[in-house]
């Protein structure tokens, strides 16, 4: 009999010596009305979440905290229930609506100080002569005269019957500035064209929603004609623009909510934006909206019925026609190539229209101070939300230039046959450039790549380049950080705004992997869980760094020939990660994916982080896969799977997750009545890992189960409730004091059941050998 048959038999008779200790009433899912689908029930509680966070209300002190850190992970695992796209949008809007509410700086004179300041004075007022000589009823320039009739019907009404009036009111006023623009123009000078497009309030083709922009604006060279541009996709729009009818709180809120939902777009299709312009125009006022990482900051309004309103737009629109790329948004140290440029220095074929699209991306590496470009091949992940670390994922072959330096493009430029992962991410850090930051995936890199430079067998994830982005100032290069992105508002914006300090960084890794969903079989998934772990052991006890982010977006399969089962894991990732002290544990800090995160790590606890943690998410990782199907075609549709208990794990705020997981987790019958009876039935070895991992963490002599009880009523007596039903320690923290014998022997029930694997898939392919 196998090893892992033994281990399971002998805990399932101790199961059941010690049954009574442990039993527990199956938990409930929350009842959900009759008039209303679980679909919308799910939605209705996430907008609930929101709403009670907007206000601060909620079960805990943090609820904001815990209520945006758990929207990423809803949005990010939205394709385990095959939500509708309605739903998915409903989700993303009221995010956008939080954004509005807690994350947004309204009045913000710093925004209408830059383009006003920095705008040329000389055109600006020669605009807006024109454009009073013009309302005054100088019609001598034919070019200019047509958009009379519309400026004064826009300047007639402070509220409208419908917005689409609006659209072309606007349309109008920046015409008219591009013509005059273009007319100022002098050869020496970097100018362009802002120009609407000619589609109002329609979906474009690339869409990541059902939303629909009101109007979209396209950057055009000076010496183009001027007039409307038939924009189709978000790659080639550089601002949105949202229009109300009515100049109320209440709907320039709608509009700025809609507006940072629909520029999310922009970030996902376009990989060198650093930050995005918008406007809200509500009646007759505009507001210009600029969106950074972690505020958007709205202009005081521009009244477009009165002389200096409409001064304040000119300055707008003849800053965004003068001023330089960067303060566009635009990153410098990522450059979009020329159309069909890709496919010449491949020679691959393009599949995907938005990966016709090929991009140089410089990458320094602040080690050795070397300048590395690489032009990119295909999208992974773009910028899905308007803040945060706009985390984007790139396949990219590394560009060789003779003679040249790396911010060249010549002709001739050839790239590597091999492929690297680029990783661009804006990292959440400390000011003080002395203090040592924990937190740094590039060094923390460099520690595992130091580390395992001549371990062959050893698969991980190998950084190639990395370090801070650089961006060159007046002859200087200089960190872009949160201070390069603010410093057009002024030295101390980011201190007046209390806006937090991000680093830019961007790193270069090898080999390149793939979904976790592109294994073929279970065999496989449990030999690339196995070798993830593998990894994630090795580099905790020899680089004294914890993952804290085991997820299945983290564990990628890797296919080599090399490989006794043709796949190989690859743990990836280490934004979450730290280095820990000499014991092994890490301070005590919440991290990871919501839906995969350990107990302790959901409710926040105080106590030091462990590898047992990172364990605990791979259960629950299991647990997912195993329900929902661990590859596409495999993937159940909601109907089939809206039920089980495990979606608790991912509803509700983070205290219902956490009081979800202990219940499941308290005694072997909740977690097999309630999880492991709902894996899809041929997952026969995942179901075998998934009780072996549980009862290693949840069922350990010394820590049994996962609920507690620290103050027991003192009527109940210990007769009838034996003190070890209800111990009086968290289980869950008691267990940290065994977790080098637990980890030893997850890593030996996984190791068994792997062999298994491997065996399985040598019977299947002699028996596939044989019928041929």
């Amino acid at each position: 009999m196998r090893m892992a048959q033994n281990r399971y038999q002998a805990k399932a008779a101790l199961l059941q010596h010690h049954k009574h200790l442990h039993a527990r009433k199956s938990p409930t899912r929350a009842a959900v009305p009759q008039n209303m689908t679980p679909m919308k029930h799910r939605q209705q509680c996430y907008k609930d979440m929101i709403k009670a966070a907007s206000h601060g209300t909620g079960k805990s002190g943090s609820q904001d905290t815990n209520s945006a850190y758990l929207y990423s992970g809803t949005a990010r695992h939205a394709d385990s229930y095959r939500r509708s796209q309605k739903e998915t949008d409903d989700l993303a809007l009221a995010h956008a609506k939080y954004i509005v509410d807690r994350r947004t700086q309204k009045d913000a004179a710093q925004v209408l100080a830059l383009f006003s300041s920095a705008a040329d004075s000389d055109t600006v007022d020669s605009i807006a002569a024109r454009m009073e000589s013009v309302l005054g009823g100088d019609l001598s320039d034919p070019e200019l005269a047509e958009y009379a009739g519309q400026f004064r019907e826009w300047l007639a009404h402070s509220s409208f019957s419908t917005e689409r009036p609006i659209y072309g009111y606007c349309e109008a006023f920046v015409l008219f500035v591009a013509r005059l623009i273009k007319s100022r123009h002098r050869r020496d000078a970097d100018w362009r064209l802002v120009l609407p497009g000619e589609c109002n309030d329609f979906k474009p083709i690339d869409s990541n929603s059902n939303r629909q922009p009101d109007m979209c604006f396209q950057l055009d060279a000076i010496d183009s004609n001027v007039g409307t541009r038939n924009i189709q996709r978000y790659i080639d729009t550089f601002a949105i623009a949202e229009a109300k009818r009515l100049d109320t709180r209440a709907e320039g809120d709608k509009a700025l909510a809609q507006l940072v939902d629909n520029s999310t777009n922009i970030y996902l299709a376009q990989l060198d934006r650093r930050f995005l312009w918008g406007l809200t125009v509500c009646a007759s006022s505009v507001y210009a909206a600029l969106m950074i990482h972690d505020k958007v900051l709205v202009s005081p309004a521009m009244d477009i019925r009165k002389a200096e309103g409409r001064k304040q737009f000119i300055s707008l629109l003849v800053y965004w026609s003068m001023c330089t790329q960067e303060r566009l948004g635009y990153d410098p140290t990522i450059r979009r190539c020329e159309p069909g440029e890709l496919q010449s220095m491949t020679g691959d074929s393009v599949q995907d229209e938005m990966d016709s699209i090929a991009y140089e991306i410089d990458c320094y590496d602040d080690k050795e101070c070397q300048w590395h470009t690489y032009v990119s091949v295909r999208t992974i992940a773009g910028a899905s939300r308007c803040m945060g670390r706009h985390t984007r994922t790139i396949i990219a072959r590394r560009k060789h230039e003779a003679g040249a330096s790396a911010i060249s493009t010549p002709a001739g430029a050839s790239v590597d046959a091999q492929e690297v992962v680029i990783k661009d991410a804006w990292a959440r850090t400390s000011t003080d450039a002395d203090k040592d930051d924990t937190r740094n995936e590039i060094e923390l890199l460099r520690i595992v790549r130091n580390t395992f430079a001549w371990d062959e067998s050893m698969v991980y994830s190998k950084l190639e380049a990395g370090g801070t982005v650089q961006l060159k100032r007046d002859g200087v290069y200089v960190d872009d950080t949160t201070a390069a992105v603010l410093d057009m508002l002024g030295s101390d914006a980011r201190e007046q705004l209390d806006i937090p300090y991000r680093v830019h960084r961007r790193i270069a890794t090898s080999p390149v992997g793939h979904d976790i969903k592109t294994v073929k079989n279970e065999e496989e998934l449990i030999i690339v869980l196995a070798e993830a772990m593998h990894c994630h052991n090795r580099i905790l006890n020899e680089c004294g760094i914890l993952h804290r982010d085991i997820s299945t977006g983290n564990i990628l399969v890797v296919r080599s020939d090399s490989a006794p089962s043709g796949v190989h894991g690859l743990l990836i990732d280490l934004d979450s990660a730290i280095q820990t002290d000499a014991n092994l544990k890490a301070p005590a800090e919440r991290s990871g994916t919501p839906v995969f995160m350990s107990i302790a790590n959901v409710e926040d606890l105080t106590e030091d982080r462990t590898a047992l943690d990172d364990w605990e998410s791979l259960l629950y990782v299991i647990c997912w896969l195993a329900t929902f199907g661990i590859k596409s075609d495999d993937r159940l549709v909601d109907a089939q799977t809206k039920r089980r208990p495990i979606h608790l794990w991912s509803e509700g705020d983070m205290d219902d997750i956490a009081n979800h997981k202990r219940t499941h987790m308290d005694s072997s019958d909740n977690f097999e009545t309630n999880i492991t009876d709902k894996f899809q039935s041929k997952y026969k070895l995942l179901k075998n890992l998934a009780l072996d991992i549980y009862w290693e963490l949840f069922q350990h002599k010394f820590c049994p189960g996962a609920i507690f009880d620290p103050n027991p009523s003192p009527e109940i007596s210990t007769r009838r409730r034996p003190r070890a039903s209800r111990p009086r320690e968290d289980p869950l923290v008691k267990r940290s004091q065994h977790v080098e014998e637990i980890v030893n022997n997850l890593m030996d029930a996984l190791e068994d059941i792997r062999k298994e694997a491997e065996q399985s898939i040598r019977n299947k392919d002699t028996a596939a050998s044989l019928k041929q």
